[in-house]
């Protein structure tokens, strides 16, 4: 029996305002999930209330209908228009009676609004949904969203940014809540079949009469999603039809195709790796992050190419251009994987793909992108990346991505998302990843309709369709059509269209007038984005959502209580906003393993990973200082990025500052021109090692790109020396170096080399009594001295502005 105190809300005087309890139940059948969320409030205060609760639904579930039960009264009510919903709503309730009103958020979560609930009253609301399951490769993977986790938001800063998003609406977290959750979902028909798991709870599994049923084995919490897997499952090409709900002589249909790509030859990728390393992906995240990029660096083939970059407040991008996918490459890569850190700060996306989509690359690149997604605005992100060109495959971690944000901006550039628990395995989602990205693309996708069975309306066609997933179309007849359903499209680049896969009207198994709404919402949706600055699209939409009794951006389900006399509220209820659980493992805070979700010895009021040493969270890492706690956890750009104020600040001497007053690299003699940046020549590099002290010299790649070294050098060192050297570490490899070009011997070499520009010679005869030309420690391992000698052998041919040939023609990319 579960001990812990529900969270609640209180009021100044102590008194509760619960949030009781959130169930669901659901049955999968077929292509589509319907399911039921119960939501249990009571007012445990001494007056009325107003109560705002802000909750998710899956990608394109479609709110089917609301359910009431107000004490003992069952109650019901309609979708009106937006305006006249929001109306209305405040009108009862300042006049003493009660009303609950439905909406739709611009991030596609949903409000509830209960307005005027009387003290000790207890309110069920169930909201009844409809999803269309997507199946990939044989499986499926259901997820349900049950919290929104805290989402970073610069807008104050870009007034263009804002949007209308109402302020009371955006979700509050609190480490004081827990709200109890269970769920039992029952599938019918092939689905029984499956293998059955889940990556988010433990569950149990009964099957009996053809169902089976799945259902949590000890009570939840609402600090994850729920998911459930289903592997091994005969995903055919199926077809279900039902009648219309507006004209019932119409019939709806969905389509759901198989694609089976033949592919013998499948072409080398160019890949631009972008990964989010913000706070919010503190611990549990940057730990999932971490395993998918070890798998995915290792599934690059010969040929292939890419890149490499983290972001947070601001991006770090690798190298600048595309490297062959090389063993000496690949292990430079998976050294980088395992130094990621979530302590980059805020969640700059757009700011960070943009500078992705940038990177020099003369083939067609597609965007791998690994992110929570939790930024509260995605419209700008998704214009910027569908006029780059760029496909973005997308790979959601954490134990409460948010599913909506990361689907659409996959889905408007072409590519395609996939989602990984924390405890959950990395390996399938990137093999479908992967085969995804080889897939290829195929234009001119269309259908061949039976004859004389034109539909009045199609859901439209795409070119997001990979080998063996399932591609779905939703349609509307005037009749009942007969025929075969032909999916073809462009499979070899050819003129002829080549038949994908098909369905038969025959065969098709029929439902309610449930399938024609759910049609009508994939066409307000199309609408929106089609063209959401017309008015008369906003017309049409609300007409079809008024039609249908679906709520959108401009309709609301609102339901309105006429109260007896005695019973009405005599003055504005007290408005209560329901806070929600912050998502397991967010942060760095907590964990999200099977075993944490409703454990006896968890509970949310123990002190946060920083503050204690038992049941933490191993990658927490947080800045001591005091100051930082004025920012939220969540924004705040953790220690470990080291600046160059860490250095000792280079050429300070009386011959001449590598830098103007203004800061920039304008002295020719230390700086050249290297891909479009200026960056340290190898005079520059020696003459800085000889007035800096040997304790404040880079010890490793990252230190040395700091401080502006060339990225052919440290491709050279990084790719050549490390293949070469496979004993020798990073950081003996850059000592090495360094102490070969502080050498009075690579002195000497500049001084040949440069003997016939009379200027540049007497700025270094004037150096010579000034610089600390003296021997470093000299190497002491047969290791060491080869690794040394191999340096300088490359060496003798630099230049001052000029490295050697063998290292400027290294052409990774």
């Amino acid at each position: 029996m579960n001990m812990l105190p529900r969270a609640s809300l209180k009021t100044p005087h102590g008194k509760e305002f619960n949030l009781d309890s959130i169930r669901m139940t659901g049955d999968m059948r077929g292509q589509i999930l319907n399911m039921q969320i119960v939501q249990e409030f009571c007012n445990s205060t001494s007056s009325h209330a107003e109560v705002n609760y802000t909750f998710p639904l899956p990608w394109r579930a479609v709110l089917m209908h609301v359910d009431v039960t107000l004490g003992e009264k069952k109650l019901t009510g309609i979708v009106v228009r937006k305006k006249q919903a929001e109306a209305d709503y405040e009108e009862t309730i300042s006049t003493g009676d009660t009303a609950i009103m439905l909406e739709k958020n611009p991030d596609h979560s949903y409000s509830l609004n209960l307005g005027n609930l009387a003290p000790q009253e207890h309110c069920t609301i169930c909201v009844h949904y409809a999803q269309v399951l997507q199946f990939e490769q044989n499986c499926l993977r259901l997820l349900i969203p049950t919290v929104i986790a805290p989402r970073f938001d610069n807008s104050h800063a870009d007034v263009s940014k804002q949007s209308n998003f109402p302020e009371h609406l955006i979700p509050r977290h609190t480490l004081e809540a827990e709200y109890p959750f269970d769920i039992e979902l029952r599938l019918h028909d092939a689905l029984t079949k499956a293998k059955i798991t889940s990556p988010s709870h433990p569950i149990a599994v009964k099957s009996a009469d053809g169902i089976c049923c799945v259902s949590l084995n000890r009570q939840g919490t609402l600090d994850r999603d729920f998911v459930l897997a289903l592997e091994d499952l005969p995903t055919n090409s199926l077809l279900v039809m039902g009648a219309d709900y507006r004209y019932p002589e119409q019939y709806a249909m969905l389509a759901s195709f198989r694609v089976n790509i033949d592919q013998e030859i499948k072409p080398p990728i160019s890949l631009k790796i972008l990964v989010d390393c913000s706070s919010s992906m503190a611990g549990d995240s940057i730990a999932a992050s971490r395993r998918a990029l070890r798998v995915i660096v290792d599934e690059l083939k010969e040929g292939d190419r890419f890149s490499l970059s983290r972001f947070g407040s601001h991006v770090e991008h690798r190298s600048r251009a595309m490297w062959k996918a090389a063993p000496a490459s690949k292990l430079a890569a998976q050294r980088w994987v395992g130094n990621l850190e979530a302590n980059l700060g805020g969640t700059e996306m757009e700011t960070a793909l943009q500078s992705t989509f940038d990177l020099n690359d003369m083939n067609n690149s597609d965007v791998l992108l690994i992110t929570d997604g939790d930024i509260a605005k995605v419209d700008s992100a998704i214009a910027s990346a569908k006029n780059s060109g760029h496909r973005l495959f997308i790979v959601g971690v954490g134990s409460s991505p948010s599913e909506s944000h990361l689907r659409r901006l996959a889905s408007a550039t072409g590519g395609a998302c996939d989602f990984v628990t924390a405890v959950e395995a990395v390996e399938p989602a990137v093999m479908r990843m992967f085969i995804r990205l080889r897939s290829p693309s195929i234009p001119a996708l269309d259908c061949i309709w039976p004859e004389n069975n034109v539909p009045l309306w199609t859901s439209g066609f795409s070119e997001s369709v990979f080998d063996g997933d399932t591609y779905q179309l939703f349609a509307l007849f005037e009749q009942r059509p007969e025929g075969k359903l032909i999916l073809c499209g462009n499979t070899l680049g050819e003129s002829k269209r080549d038949e994908i896969a098909f369905v038969d009207f025959s065969q098709a198994s029929t439902t309610d007038n449930q399938l024609s709404r759910m049609a009508a919402q994939v066409r307000i949706t199309h609408m929106s984005i089609s063209g959401n600055e017309l008015d008369c699209n906003k017309s049409d939409i609300e007409k079809i959502a008024l039609d249908y009794q679906l709520v959108s951006e401009r309709s609301n389900f609102l339901l309105i209580h006429e109260r007896e006399y005695m019973e009405k509220a005599g003055e504005m209820p007290s408005l209560y906003l329901v806070p929600h659980m912050l998502p397991a493992g967010h942060s760095g805070i907590g964990h999200a393993g099977l075993n944490n979700s409703g454990r006896k010895d968890f509970h949310p009021m123990r002190k946060a990973a920083v503050f204690r040493r038992e049941l933490t969270s191993l990658h927490t890492d947080v800045a001591t200082s005091e100051a930082t706690y004025d920012i939220p956890a969540f924004l705040r750009k953790a220690p470990g990025n080291v600046s160059m104020k860490n250095f000792y600040v280079p050429f300070s001497l009386n011959y001449g500052s590598v830098k103007d007053e203004s800061g920039r690299k304008s002295n020719t003699n230390y700086w050249s021109e290297q891909m479009g940046e200026r960056k340290l020549s190898p005079w520059g590099l020696f003459s800085w090692l000889n007035i800096t002290p040997t304790h404040k010299w880079p010890v490793s790649f990252n230190e040395l790109r700091k401080i502006d070294l060339s990225e052919n050098v440290l491709e050279w060192l990084e790719f050549v020396l490390m293949h070469d050297f496979p004993q020798a570490s990073e950081k003996m490899i850059v000592a090495s170096f360094l102490h070969v070009v502080s050498q009075v011997e690579i002195f000497q070499v500049l001084l040949e080399n440069e003997k016939s520009k009379a200027g540049f010679r007497q700025i270094i005869n004037r150096l010579v009594g000034k610089l600390n030309l003296v021997p470093r420690s000299q190497p002491r391992t047969g290791l060491e001295i080869n690794l040394i000698n191999g340096i300088q052998r490359v060496l003798d041919d630099v230049q001052t502005l000029i490295w050697p040939a063998e290292i400027g023609e290294l052409a990774l990319g």
